[in-house]
């Protein structure tokens, strides 16, 4: 009993050691995401409520596609994380590369659509004349970077699948670095530079993973000490794995693309609600995001431990390390809950909008301070536990069904039939949140999800 004993114990140790020695680099990257997001999101909202609601509605495309890489990243570091567990870094290669080239092709698509018709893409998500004319001239000029922002984001999240944190890291905060120092000369005119407003804040991000790119694809291919990826290598694929790679990644990327549309479902509608709405919305977001850091570096970081297990075959340890995950988690979220309640107030200060936005924000920030638990713990769930372990397919059903189903609907009935406040319509569309968070634990508890990916080649 007592060897039991010392053995969970020094397991235990391990998880927490090996969880934080992920997370935490996680959290300083995604940390350095939001800093971007911010800083150029107070700099634009000092312009106006008409520059804020343009620069949201714009990324809207970008936000689109973020979520199928996500897909893509998150269906490949299933496989990843696997093999990372039986060691076969040749495995891993080729599915980097496959997902590279994928990745090159989504989003050369994406850039042709929104620099041909960005009116009309802009269209889709508001009827505001003005609003729109602004948010063409930021989508002219940022939709050029697709295709190198999303690389470099595969690259950093397949590198995270094989624990190396510190190289996304380190260029990521370069990037920030030039994106802020530009925003500021550009959005402005400072320093002898032009004044260019919402374009200025479009070209410093333009800047900034251009460095990025340049930055990620020598490390990848010059100084990768892991993985060594070499040019001529880069069209040598295994079609077992591409199988594979189809087979599990596929359930990820359906589930991404069809949440990313649920939540510019939501997007299209708040754009015809009012601009006031759209800023309250985009605040929310922010004020989310800044709170959502520790949960994606758990979520994340369980993904590779628990995906690491499974292709060691240490099956029991891959279950007490999820609901472990969970515990943690849910505590932490509580935290992220009262930080929510405590910095709402000043934070919805810094931004330059009306008293009535303002007073709708807060009240909008209030109710996410509840369902910043449910998501916390879903995303935990979902992304980390469920996708980590290669049950992909039962995350996809609990995360979009209840959205498509549930809340779209609701949301819909409560914004244009019934015309019930803003703030109102936010809980219709989080609403899904409390059902997935049921349905999430009682499938990790019941512990039926894990599934192992990997083939052997030897």
């Amino acid at each position: 009993m007592k060897k039991l004993i010392t053995k969970i114990k020094t397991e235990d140790k391990y998880f927490y050691k090996t969880l934080f020695k992920l997370a935490l680099p996680i959290m300083a990257q995604n940390l350095i995401v939001f800093s971007l997001n911010l800083l150029d999101s107070l700099m634009i909202g000092r312009l106006g409520e008409t520059e804020i609601s343009a620069v949201t509605l714009a990324t809207q495309p970008y936000f689109i596609l973020s979520l199928i890489f996500f897909g893509l990243g998150s269906g490949s570091s299933v496989l990843i994380s696997q093999y990372w567990g039986k060691k076969d870094t040749e495995s891993i290669k080729h599915i980097v590369i496959f997902c590279a080239i994928l990745s090159s092709l989504v989003s050369l698509i994406f850039t042709i659509i929104v620099l041909t018709m960005p009116v009309q893409v802009m269209r889709i998500f508001t009827n505001n004349n003005q609003i729109i004319n602004i948010s063409v001239k930021y989508l002219k000029i940022i939709g050029f970077t697709y295709v190198i922002t999303f690389l470099s984001t595969i690259f950093a999240i397949n590198l995270r699948s094989v624990e190396i944190l510190k190289a996304p890291l380190i260029i990521n905060g370069f990037g920030i670095a030039i994106n802020t120092i530009f925003n500021y000369l550009l959005i402005y005119g400072k320093a002898g530079f032009p004044k260019l407003g919402v374009e200025g804040a479009a070209l410093a991000t333009v800047l900034a993973r251009i460095v990025e790119f340049i930055l990620m694809a020598l490390y990848m291919f010059k100084y990768n000490p892991l993985l060594k990826f070499k040019l001529k290598g880069l069209f040598s694929i295994n079609k077992l794995l591409i199988n594979d790679f189809i087979k599990y990644s596929m359930p990820v990327l359906i589930n991404e693309m069809l949440w990313g549309l649920g939540v510019s479902a939501q997007s299209m509608m708040v754009g015809r609600l009012s601009p006031s709405a759209v800023s309250s919305f985009a605040i929310n977001s922010t004020l989310q995001q800044m709170a959502f850091i520790t949960t994606l570096g758990i979520g994340n970081a369980i993904a590779v431990i628990v995906g690491k297990e499974v292709g060691c075959e240490n099956y029991l340890n891959a279950k007490r390390y999820a609901k472990k995950a969970i515990k943690t988690v849910t505590f932490m979220a509580f935290i992220g809950s009262i930080f929510i309640f405590l910095i709402r107030g000043p934070f919805i200060s810094l931004y330059n909008i009306t008293s009535d936005t303002k007073r709708l924000a807060f009240i909008i920030t209030g109710i996410l301070c509840i369902v910043f638990i449910f998501k916390s713990v879903n995303y935990t769930v979902i992304v980390g536990i469920l996708r980590g372990s290669g049950d992909a397919k039962y995350a996809m059903v609990i995360d979009i069904i209840f959205l498509w189903l549930f809340a779209l609907p609701t949301g819909f009935i409560a914004a244009f039939i019934l015309e019930w406040p803003v703030w109102a319509v936010y809980i219709f569309f989080m609403s899904d949140e409390f059902i997935k968070l049921i349905l999430g634990l009682i499938r990790v508890f019941r512990g039926k999800y894990i599934t192992n990916v990997t083939r052997d080649f030897n």
